[in-house]
């Protein structure tokens, strides 16, 4: 969030998850899962990526931001085109292309498919194309390898296209992590039709009180720090290039399918992730309770309740948090007290330099700020700090490969724990 908000957790550093130094393990014999998907070959970014939010005449969302191994992904699509197909690709990191084109299937409407328009409120500023038919359908295969799929829709006329996101579960997976990416804060942002939580509404920040995940996605244009490509792609490409055991799960199924976070035996919370309701902070407290492990990467959490397809923004301030936008900041971290060779287990070798400094864009969008005074908790630790002198506006001038790079550059070691 740009503004001040009630946040009751917050971690906005990366918080290492490996031990021993160790690459992709050989192809003929696959470690995992993950290992062996990215054993496939890959499709360059620039023949799937779009810049923005892609053709305006050719949108569209799925019925379900997320389905089960096996699962029937349904496909809601506008557009004037007589002829387009669907390109459904898996984001991960397959020697660098970053994702592998998976299948291409044709619509199963009659073309072309005139959709009526979306369901409005002009007392929420709600905007919900569920009304909208299907377009196209997809059976996910029962042995896909479960991540951050999406279709790129592609107008066989004039070559336009756009993205469509969702995620593949594994339900009886028990993957060392979890990886929960951050939708419903791709629908805060999302302005597709004019508004979002922070524009184009009646709200306390002159946004919505509620959102659809049934829209078009426009996020990447509205706020490109809330999106996909901004912290879940360059944290998927440094998993799987590490060959971490990974199942991916999304904000909402945190909230429907709780329970199967205990299955792992860590959960990230990964991206601009503050839109959680409080069966998902529930869950969440279920694994802390069980003595997992909970690492927050990119986040900060804020209580919003939402059903299945609707956020509901109706919370109010509380208290002032001074919140930094700062993403470009490399992290210093001391060896004092045994905290780093603790926290930061590959620092062991560096230990005499006293400190060791990670890339830039290691900090989380939106750090709090930790003020110089003369009062801490008590057992408060100053573990990291941030190395920047640019500012809050430096923050907005970090491309996607830059961060990308971050995480690919920070790939030093790794915890074989997680990779069995």
């Amino acid at each position: 969030m740009r503004r001040f908000r009630d946040c009751f957790l917050l971690l906005t550093v990366l918080c290492p998850l490996w031990l021993t130094t160790s690459a992709l393990a050989d192809c003929s014999s696959p470690a995992n899962t993950i290992v062996a998907e990215n054993c496939l070959p890959g499709t360059p970014q620039t023949t799937w990526d779009v810049s923005g939010a892609g053709d305006s005449t050719i949108q569209g969302f799925t019925t379900d931001i997320s389905m089960n191994q096996g699962d029937t992904v349904a496909f809601k699509i506008n557009t004037n085109a007589t002829n387009y197909k669907l390109d459904i690709y898996r984001l991960g990191y397959y020697g660098g292309a970053g994702a592998r084109l998976v299948t291409t299937i044709t619509p199963s409407a009659h073309l072309p498919q005139t959709q009526p328009a979306c369901i409005t409120d002009s007392a929420t500023a709600l905007m919900d194309c569920g009304n909208w038919a299907v377009s196209a359908t997809w059976t996910v295969p029962a042995n896909a390898t479960s991540g951050i799929y999406f279709a790129d829709v592609i107008r066989s006329d004039t070559g336009g296209d756009s993205h469509i996101p969702f995620i593949v579960r594994n339900d009886s997976s028990t993957s060392a992590i979890l990886f929960k990416a951050s939708d419903t804060t791709w629908q805060a942002y999302n302005d597709y039709g004019g508004a979002n939580l922070y524009t184009g509404g009646p709200g306390p920040q002159n946004g919505a009180y509620k959102v659809s995940y049934n829209r078009p996605y426009h996020t990447r244009v509205y706020e490109f720090y809330s999106w996909i490509f901004n912290a879940e792609y360059p944290m998927v490409r440094f998993l799987e290039a590490n060959g971490f055991d990974v199942t991916y799960f999304s904000s909402l199924d945190a909230d429907r399918f709780g329970s199967l976070i205990l299955q792992h035996k860590a959960l990230l919370s990964v991206g601009h992730d503050e839109y959680w309701d409080i069966r998902q902070f529930r869950s969440a407290e279920r694994m802390r309770d069980a003595e997992y492990r909970r690492e927050i990467v990119e986040g900060r959490l804020n209580s919003d309740r939402h059903p299945e397809t609707l956020i509901l923004n109706y919370f109010q301030q509380v208290g002032t948090l001074l919140v930094e936008g700062v993403v470009d900041a490399a992290l210093l971290v001391p060896v004092h007290s045994g905290i780093a060779p603790m926290m930061w287990r590959h620092l062991l070798p560096v230990i005499a330099l006293r400190r060791a400094t990670f890339p830039l864009y290691m900090i989380g969008f939106e750090a709090l700020v930790i003020l110089c005074n003369t009062y801490d908790p008590a057992g408060y630790l100053k573990r990291y700090r941030a190395l920047t002198g640019r500012g809050r506006e430096a923050a907005w001038k970090a491309s996607q490969r830059d961060i990308e790079r971050a995480y690919d550059e920070s790939a030093l070691t790794t915890d074989p724990e997680l990779q069995s």
